[in-house]
This record gives C-alpha cells, sequence and structure tokens, in this order.
C-alpha cells in the first residue's frame, strides 16, 4: 500500500502470525525509498495502520522479530537482547539509538538506527525499528 505522493511517499505491507491472543502483525516500511527503513510490529488489536491487508506468515516464516524481540516478551528479556534504553519516556516507551560511521573506498557515510519498544503490563506491546543512512 502507498501512503502519500511526490517529494514524501511510504510504500508498506502488513504480515500477521495470525488471529489468537499471542499473534501480532509486523509492517514492513520503506520512506521515499525503494528498501525498507522501518519495521514495526504490534501485538493483535494494536494495529497502528486502520487499512490495508495483513498476508499470514506460515511455518518458520512466524519466526519475526525485531532484534530478537517479538511482542509479548518481558521486560528483561528485552534488556538481555538491547541492554539499558537510552531514553525512557513516561507513557511506557523505551528507545535505543546509534551512530555509527561506514567507511567505503573514498566515501564516509553515517548511519543512525532508532528502536522503540512499548511495555503494557509488564510485556512489550509495540515495537519499531528504523535506520537512516546518508548516500
Amino acid at each position: 500500500m502507498r501512503e502519500g505522493d511526490g517529494d514524501y511517499t511510504r510504500d508498506w505491507t502488513c504480515l500477521t502470525t495470525g488471529s489468537g491472543s499471542d499473534d501480532f502483525s509486523v509492517w514492513l516500511i520503506a520512506t521515499c525509498s525503494p528498501a525498507v527503513t522501518e519495521a514495526q510490529m504490534a501485538s493483535n488489536g494494536l494495529s497502528p495502520r486502520g487499512k490495508g491487508t495483513c498476508h499470514l506468515l506460515k511455518g518458520s516464516e512466524k519466526n519475526v522479530s525485531i532484534g530478537g524481540v517479538t511482542p509479548g516478551m518481558t521486560w528483561e528479556q528485552v534488556l538481555a537482547k538491547f541492554g539499558q534504553p537510552t531514553y525512557a519516556a513516561d507513557d511506557g516507551w523505551y528507545f535505543w539509538s546509534t551512530s555509527k560511521t561506514i567507511e567505503e573506498f573514498s566515501n564516509s557515510r553515517e548511519q543512525m538506527n532508532w528502536t522503540g519498544v512499548q511495555l503494557e503490563k509488564g510485556k512489550v506491546s509495540r515495537l519499531f525499528s528504523s535506520q537512516a543512512t546518508n548516500p
């Protein structure tokens, strides 16, 4: 599905592990790019997008995560994967950010990563990860 036009567009697709209470949805998003720039996950019923179709993942395809984290995991499990957050907000969101320089031949590029996890009742309800690299 495409959102926007002209200088700002977002192409995204939705995938789901099923319709049960332990299942979740995954959104792969490409913002102004032919490549995926962001991934989002949310427990069922917490969709950030009200339109479009979610395609069912089957078998081993269901083993999706962001950095090894999925909705339903505990805070302790998140800390074991990501370490301490860079910032904690008052609304249950925790954020990690990293920046690194990539040296390629005569070109130096900067890569920034931003990951967020929201907890509800001690468990992950939503998470995302986004990456931007200058040309």
